[in-house]
């Protein structure tokens, strides 16, 4: 897929130490079948139409994720940062697309359409375009980000800890509502505990 100055890259971003989750690994976690990261590389895939770049907090968790993955491209997070900034920043470095569009992989209900409504409301003058939940808060793990822009906060004085003051950093950040783009309902649900993951395969099963 290409937006207006070029084509895009899916972004996975797994590096996260699951600790709400218990002692399994949330990414792994079966929902309808399939480990919850399927889920997301599979929206990616058919959303952007070329394999997405999956960041990982290293390459041991790299390669066991990859054992219930189609091979994919893989980055290891940015030693330099923490978190989930850390796997924005490896993969910024790593892309050659101008634009890449992030799913955290814990996000099983993200879809092909809300994807390409991110990706539809990128301009030439946007630093990124992320969706907001229903309480109106960004979710910076659901969100398409132009790949110069964050390369360029690597490069400033601008002390960065978390994907919060990313956007914050960032100019021309585009927030999508989720009362004005409804697809985003249910494509911002994310799964930090194991009574999450009940609940979305209870409400599966319905």
């Amino acid at each position: 897929m290409t937006v207006g100055d070029g084509r895009v890259r899916g972004v996975v971003l797994a590096g996260g130490q699951s600790t709400r989750f218990g002692d399994d690994d949330k990414a792994l976690a079966p929902l309808d079948g399939e480990p919850l990261i399927s889920h997301v590389v599979s929206a990616l895939y058919t959303a952007v139409e070329t394999r997405p770049l999956l960041a990982a907090r290293t390459d041991e968790r790299a390669v066991n994720l990859l054992s219930v993955l189609p091979r994919l491209p893989t980055v290891v997070d940015d030693d330099r940062y923490e978190g989930p900034v850390a796997g924005l920043f490896a993969a910024a470095e790593a892309v050659s697309e101008p634009w890449f569009v992030v799913v955290g992989c814990d996000m099983p209900l993200i879809s092909r359409a809300a994807i390409r409504t991110l990706l539809s409301n990128t301009t030439s003058e946007t630093g990124a375009v992320v969706a907001c939940d229903d309480t109106e808060m960004p979710e910076p793990l659901l969100a398409a980000y132009r790949t110069t822009a964050v390369r360029q906060l690597q490069t400033n004085s601008v002390r960065i800890e978390s994907l919060r003051d990313v956007l914050d950093a960032l100019s021309e950040v585009r927030l999508l509502h989720v009362d004005a783009h409804p697809v985003f309902e249910r494509a911002v649900t994310n799964v930090n505990t194991q009574n999450e993951l009940t609940t979305l395969r209870r409400a599966a099963l319905h």
